[in-house]
Parts: structure tokens; C-alpha cells; sequence
């Protein structure tokens, strides 16, 4: 309920972190913006294997722009998530806050319940939860035996609090994320299919794939993440796709329209690399050939 979570809440806010100090890197203001240009090469020959020796080429070439911005710091990995050492840091706090809000008296419980129906009927009537929790604060500042209890509640097991809130702080790691919206960007495709067909005589005329067409709307192709502790950074980069690619006609098939795919591989995770956000590169050889990656960074 929404009572019980801001009590909580306020019992684990009094906690005072310092897991930032002595930091490798500085973080950059929150909310900086930047530019990642990223230029994606897909490029590789493909040979069945078997009787027949069908032959596939593919070429596929994607530029794309990407809008960033840096987010607040924040003590745990969104690229890798918690650490064991966090999550069971995190876990025992919230377990001795739950043992202090579970001593609450059957008064105070009460006097709760009637907090958040208050709660409700506020949001009930269209009340935001933002307004609506003010209402409730100034109903609970006006219950003196509820704020005597949640004072001695706040202070009460205070060796075993520290202790646990000493784990947290000793766990906290510091990590700040460079975020996208949206990126806009054309991808370029030159593939072709070469039929080893023993029913005709001679070779096969190849069919081709070819074509520009603008990448798919509303793609969020780039997740960025410096560990200032650390000092260095992991880049998810994503790989986008595009419509509108032209299949000429052939091997018994009508030309039509297919879906490309910058790389043959969804995701790359790649890093850590020393020091900041930053341009980079990297090279992968793939099945029957290569793909490449390069990212510049422009700040704003």
C-alpha cells in the first residue's frame, strides 16, 4: 500500500551513501547531450554445403545517428545488473526495515489503514499521487501517536540498521548511463544468391538485393555505460533494421520487397574500454566474412 511504501521509504532515505567518493572518472553533468554516429558493414560470402554449391553474397552498409544524453549517477550496473554482494546487501536492509514496520502497533495500523483510504478517495476523485501523498503527510503530521511511533521506529535497532546500511554503502557501485530515444539513419543493400541449379546448363544468372531505404522508426540502438570506479565504459549497441529493399525476379520467384538487417547479429556487447564515453571501433569475423562497427562521438 502506498502508506506502508512511504514509510519504508522514508525509514531507508535517512541512510546516507558515500559510495562515490574517491571516484577514478568525474561524472558529467546529468542531462549533457551528445552525438553518436555509428556506421555499421556487414560484408561476407556464403557457400552451401552439400551436392550443390549455392553461393550467397551480402553487403550491408547502415549509418545512423543517435541523440544522447547522460543520466544522474547511479549505484548499480543497468548493462550488467546488481552483483550478488548488492542484491544480498540490499535484501537484508529491506528485511530490517520490514521487521520495524511489522512491530507497528494495531493502533498505528489503523491509523494507516485510514491514511490510505484517505489516499485513495483523493486519487478517486483525480487527485495526482503526488498531491494526494502531501494530503496524507499533513494527516499523519496531525496523528501525534503515529509520528511518535514512526520516531521510534526510525530509531530503534539502530546497530542492527547501520550494519546492514554499512553492507549497502560497502556494495554500492557508481554508474552513469548514456541514454537514446530515438535514431534516424539509412541502411544500404547489395546482396545476391547464386543458384547452382543441375538442371541447367551453365551458371545460374544471379538474383540480386539492392536498395537504400530509411531504418525502422522509434529504434533505441545504443545503451552506453561508464563505471566511474572503475573508470571505463561498456557500449550495448543494437543492431537497426530497415524496409524496402528490392528482390529482383528470379529462381522461379516474382521481385518483391524484404526487411534488412544491418548485422547477422541482434546485439553486441562490447567493453569494458578504458576511460569515458568515447569513439571506438570493432571488427568480428563472422560466417563467411566480417562485420564492423565504428561509433563517433560528437558533444554537443
Amino acid at each position: 500500500m502506498f502508506v506502508f511504501r512511504l514509510i519504508a521509504t522514508a525509514w531507508l532515505s535517512s541512510i546516507s551513501l558515500s559510495a562515490l567518493a574517491g571516484n577514478a572518472l568525474s561524472p558529467t553533468e546529468p542531462d549533457t547531450s551528445a552525438t553518436l554516429r555509428i556506421r555499421y558493414e556487414w560484408q561476407a560470402r556464403l557457400v552451401s554445403r552439400g551436392e550443390f554449391a549455392d553461393v550467397t553474397s551480402i553487403h550491408h552498409v547502415t549509418e545512423v545517428v543517435c541523440p544522447l544524453f547522460a543520466s544522474h549517477v547511479e549505484n548499480i550496473s543497468v548493462l550488467q545488473g546488481p552483483t550478488a554482494e548488492q542484491t544480498a546487501a540490499s535484501q537484508a536492509l529491506e528485511e530490517v526495515a520490514t521487521r520495524h514496520v511489522s512491530a507497528i502497533s494495531q493502533d498505528d495500523i489503523s491509523s494507516m489503514h485510514a491514511l490510505q483510504r484517505h489516499m485513495e478517495e483523493c486519487q478517486r476523485k483525480g487527485g495526482s499521487e503526488a498531491t494526494c501523498g502531501m494530503q496524507v503527510m499533513a494527516a499523519m503530521q496531525g496523528n501525534p501517536q503515529l509520528m511518535q511511533s514512526m520516531g521510534e521506529m526510525a530509531t530503534q535497532s539502530t546497530s542492527e540498521r547501520d550494519t546492514a546500511a554499512r553492507a549497502l554503502e560497502s556494495a554500492a557501485g557508481s554508474f552513469q548511463h548514456w541514454l537514446n530515444d530515438d535514431c534516424s539513419g539509412t541502411m544500404t543493400v547489395n546482396d545476391a544468391i547464386q543458384l547452382d541449379d543441375p538442371t541447367i546448363m551453365g551458371i545460374e544468372p544471379p538474383v540480386l538485393t539492392h536498395g537504400s531505404a530509411a531504418i525502422d522508426p522509434n529504434q533505441t540502438l545504443v545503451a552506453i555505460e561508464t563505471d566511474l570506479g572503475r573508470g571505463e565504459t561498456r557500449y550495448r549497441i543494437i543492431s537497426p533494421t530497415a524496409q524496402g529493399f528490392t528482390r529482383d525476379a528470379g529462381n522461379g520467384n516474382a521481385a518483391r520487397t524484404e526487411r534488412g538487417n544491418a548485422l547477422p547479429v541482434a546485439v553486441l556487447e562490447l567493453g569494458p574500454k578504458p576511460g569515458p564515453i568515447s569513439s571506438g571501433e570493432h571488427t568480428r569475423t563472422i560466417e563467411g566474412g566480417t562485420l564492423r562497427v565504428s561509433w563517433t562521438l560528437v558533444r554537443n
